[in-house]
């Protein structure tokens, strides 16, 4: 997963508002257990 910002600023203020690069880490520890279950 990967998200592209034009400026260091807009990552921060997107990342403030909807704490977006903790959101992925748990979408992506998420998506890996389910993965296991799967199995």
């Amino acid at each position: 997963m990967e998200q592209i910002f034009p400026n260091r600023e807009e990552l921060e203020r997107v990342n403030k508002k909807y704490g977006a690069i903790e959101g992925g880490k748990q979408h992506i520890g998420n998506l890996g257990k389910y993965l296991e279950s799967i199995k």
